[in-house]
């Protein structure tokens, strides 16, 4: 899957990789077209290109063998910079990534939440992305 998105003044386009009690997830919203819970499994890629401050393009490239082994992490390539974001694991937790193009503003956020006992957040990324950058994100 490959898509091509223009984002409207005013309106959001928002990218989202979960990994929760549910398994691992790809989202996509925008004004005009929403793909939701597409399935990722360990090998998968979701690539989103910044091509202008107010559209993008998204990809899905499966992973070319199924492997028996269960996904602990995300991989997340910006340009030519990685960071590992675990899988957090427990009730009430999740490992979340987010690209969120809205007013010619694109960030992404990766980190991880547990709320029981407590909640605490932990955030791995947090930055905004300009024309130009490239997300990779690789479930490990």
């Amino acid at each position: 899957m490959e898509d091509f998105f223009h984002i409207q003044e005013g309106a959001v386009g928002v990218v989202s990789i979960c990994n929760n009690w549910k398994g691992t997830e790809l989202n996509l919203l925008t004004k005009d077209k929403r793909l939701c819970d597409i399935p990722g499994r360990v090998g998968d890629t979701i690539n989103v290109d910044i091509h202008t401050v107010d559209s993008f393009s998204i990809s899905h490239l499966p992973a070319s063998e199924e492997t028996d082994s269960a996904p602990s992490n995300f991989v997340v390539t910006i340009n030519e910079r990685t960071t590992h974001v675990p899988f957090a694991n427990g009730d009430g937790s999740a490992s979340l990534i987010t690209v969120t193009m809205h007013n010619g503003k694109t960030t992404i956020i990766a980190g991880t939440i547990v709320t029981n006992p407590k909640e605490i957040p932990t955030d791995y990324i947090n930055e905004e992305l300009l024309p130009g950058d490239k997300v990779c994100v690789r479930i490990g």
